[in-house]
């Protein structure tokens, strides 16, 4: 509902995904190679972002709106 914020906390800053890069890997986005194989929660942040700003997604998102049906 809301947009990001920085600073507010909404996951615990240690938290590291478990499965590797390359096995959740988007197939027409690959994460860089620069980013660690077990990515922490603001990598995969970062990279979900950088996909909805390339691709045109964010275009598609309404913030601050309550889905009914």
């Amino acid at each position: 509902r809301e947009e990001s914020t920085v600073g507010v906390p909404t996951i615990m800053p240690t938290t590291t995904i478990t499965h590797s890069k390359e096995f959740g890997a988007l197939s027409n986005y690959p994460p860089p190679k620069e980013l660690p194989n077990f990515m922490k929660h603001s990598e995969i942040h970062e990279f979900f972002e950088s996909y909805a700003i390339e691709k045109g997604v964010l275009r598609h998102i309404q913030y601050n709106s309550e889905v009914v049906e």
